[in-house]
């Protein structure tokens, strides 16, 4: 006899929300906090990456052809041409060795320099993502969780640090990042799609910080179980704001655009918490919503 429930269980899995809503929603909520959304995303921004602000930093270290005296500028050598050695073949031929044993070395003490501080400082940009960057993006999603139903409060940002889970809020980021690296390795697709799997954990953390990481990656997979593809198609329609950013240096980005992605991704995380609590995969008592002064 066929299960009756087996149709019921597949139709729970089936989308409950459309872009067309999520989005209205998204612009009815930023009329309450506007200009505190802006300030919010651009410091998520800044901290944590968490949006795009076309602002290649790289561009600081890409001109290596500044010279002095012709040498480009960490070749410390260069002034040993200056001397004045006799006009002599041997004495020549000696000094030439010399000079090129010199500015082998001199180029080599620079380039392992420049790579020591280049290791230096992607493990100081990596431990601050971890410490203050992580954390402050899950307090952005409590700010706009929590303007859903009134106004939220610029200190929301600090939730992570005064939650006191802010170790277990730190861990599960850490592994996020962690898992998506190495599922990215297998041909790039996989980690896009277990990036879209793991996107409702900023929203769990920030809701309950201190959920345990396995029940936190448990909730994020059921939530999305089935709605990946419609989260893709949600990101992709937000392609043309994301041009408008491009074309205006991210002036654009800053002012409009990132709260109004950020608003609209809240709105996603209420939808498919709905979806997760109407199935019973969770209960309020797990996810005790946003209300209260944290």
């Amino acid at each position: 006899m066929p299960d009756m429930n087996a149709g019921k269980e597949k139709e729970s899995y089936k989308v409950m929300w459309t872009r067309a809503e999520l989005k209205f929603n998204a612009k009815s909520m930023l009329q309450r906090c506007f200009w505190m959304a802006v300030v919010v995303c651009l410091i998520t921004a800044v901290f944590s990456s968490e949006f795009e602000t076309n602002y290649n930093f790289s561009d600081r270290f890409s001109d290596q052809n500044n010279s002095w005296y012709g040498e480009s500028w960490w070749d410390t050598s260069w002034y040993l041409d200056e001397f004045d050695v006799p006009d002599n073949f041997a004495v020549r031929s000696i000094y030439n060795n010399v000079l090129g044993i010199i500015k082998s070395v001199g180029s080599l003490g620079m380039a392992t320099l420049f790579l020591g501080l280049g290791l230096w400082l992607s493990l100081m940009s990596i431990l601050f993502y971890i410490f203050i960057g992580a954390p402050l993006l899950v307090g952005a999603k409590r700010f706009f969780m929590c303007n859903r139903e009134s106004q939220g409060r610029f200190e929301m940002l600090l939730y992570a640090f005064r939650s006191g889970h802010f170790m277990n809020v730190v861990g599960i980021m850490l592994v996020v990042g962690i898992k998506t690296f190495l599922w990215s390795l297998l041909f790039i697709i996989p980690g896009i799609v277990k990036s879209y799997e793991y996107s409702m954990i900023p929203y769990i953390l920030a809701e309950n910080p201190g959920i345990p990481m396995d029940r936190a990656f448990a909730l994020t997979r059921e939530m999305t179980y089935g709605q990946k593809g419609d989260i893709f198609v949600l990101g992709l329609s937000f392609i043309l704001w994301k041009m408008l950013g491009a074309v205006t240096c991210g002036l654009a980005n800053i002012l409009y655009v990132n709260p109004y992605i950020a608003a609209t991704y809240a709105e996603l995380y209420t939808a498919l918490r709905g979806n997760a609590m109407h199935r019973g995969v969770t209960n309020s008592f797990e996810l005790p919503g946003f209300y209260g002064a944290w």
